[in-house]
């Protein structure tokens, strides 16, 4: 359930920081605004907190995930949560290419683990909360969301940078 907390925090920021701005409205500019928002703090904020979560309650989390306790792999889960949280966080500062490799690293993360769940489910029955509830929901709707949001964020940086060349084309 954290996802769909961080990921709620997010649009509320991103709708804050849309109401607090001055600069007009597009369509592009709101997708910025999203994505940086879903990116930094929805995706990154609940990959660092997933990572704590695996890092230091790993039975617990291996529990509600359905899973045995006492795997060596919950670690390694925690160190991936802790890397993709970190590249999704700096991509509120880094940009150009970071943000779009903080999304595809993402992205390829939970729909891998989406794609874990599903199998679980089908394989063993596994529908605890955190194997068949919010989180398979939340790994395939984040990335999906993220690629929306980046394409039209991107759609609008190329329709402003042809009307610049237009205008400077004009001028000369």
């Amino acid at each position: 359930m954290y996802v769909v907390v961080f990921l709620a925090l997010a649009v509320a920021g991103a709708i804050v920081q849309l109401a607090r701005d001055r600069r007009p409205r597009t369509r592009g500019r709101i997708c910025e605004v999203f994505l940086t928002w879903w990116l930094g703090l929805g995706l990154g904020g609940s990959a660092l907190f997933a990572a704590a979560g695996h890092l230091f309650l790993a039975n617990e989390v291996a529990e509600s995930i359905g899973w045995p306790t006492g795997s060596p792999f919950q670690r390694e889960v925690g160190f991936a949560n802790l890397a993709l949280g970190t590249i999704a966080v700096l991509s509120v500062w880094k940009r150009g290419g970071f943000r779009e490799a903080a999304m595809i690293s993402m992205a390829i993360f939970l729909l891998g683990a989406a794609i874990g769940h599903i199998i679980e489910i089908v394989d063993t029955g596994n529908t605890a909360e955190s194997n068949a509830g919010p989180i398979l929901y939340t790994d395939i709707f984040a990335p999906l969301v993220s690629i929306g949001l980046l394409i039209g964020a991107r759609r609008e940086e190329r329709a402003q940078s042809s009307d610049t060349v237009v205008i400077e084309n004009a001028w000369q």
